[in-house]
């Protein structure tokens, strides 16, 4: 099925017991490749901050912003998004799930 529209590329890591130092550098590389990637319009990440347990030990989200599906693809392939995957050894987990968005916009006012 082809998405149409925008599509969001949510990413989500958490690193091996005892790389957190060398977590940090893939973290930083992550985090630049709205910088070096052509296809995507922008990223926002984070480290998680919830108090619900129920990250699975999920650790940081990178959401990635892309025009089209074949943008997602695109950027996939690309040579910045592969040079990514050498970090995977550090990696306890990952997971990675596309979709297209559709925004609710509360009308409440708020103070």
């Amino acid at each position: 099925m082809e998405a149409k529209g925008e599509v969001i590329h949510i990413f989500l890591m958490d690193y091996k017991d005892g790389e957190s130092p060398t977590f940090d550098a893939v973290v930083e590389d992550f985090g630049n490749l709205a910088q070096v990637t052509t296809t995507m319009k922008d990223m926002i990440w984070g480290i998680n901050v919830s108090e619900e347990n129920k990250d699975e030990g999920y650790t940081h989200i990178f959401e990635c912003n892309f025009g089209t599906e074949q943008e997602v693809i695109d950027y996939l392939a690309s040579d910045a998004h592969q040079s990514m995957s050498s970090h995977m050894d550090i990696m306890d987990k990952v997971y990675g799930f596309d979709y297209v968005p559709i925004v609710v916009k509360s009308n409440v006012h708020k103070p």
